[in-house]
């Protein structure tokens, strides 16, 4: 019973995620963050520190959710930017 509880929650959570990263994408709310986040500087260790800050403040709410929906929206900026994504990985996981 616990382990379907549990299932049961993480497929809630799951699904519930991609309905909202389909309401980002169609609002274009992800174009949106990475330009405005591009226009105050173009430096990535700037960049990437103002992104450690914003998850670790967002990280109080539940880290598992803001993985699924912040990665597809943060990876095409840090491959413009010419940062490692393995390097971002690891500081989004870690955070």
């Amino acid at each position: 019973m616990d382990t379907f509880v549990t299932t049961a929650v993480v497929t809630f959570i799951i699904s519930a995620t991609s309905g909202f990263s389909y309401l980002l994408i169609v609002g274009r709310i992800g174009t949106l963050l990475v330009e405005s986040t591009l226009a105050l500087t173009r430096n990535p260790w700037i960049i990437l520190f103002i992104i450690n800050i914003a998850l670790l403040i967002w990280m109080l709410d539940g880290g598992g959710v803001l993985l699924i929906l912040l990665t597809p929206i943060l990876v095409p900026m840090m491959k413009s930017l010419g940062v490692d994504l393995v390097h971002f990985g690891l500081v989004m996981v870690l955070t």
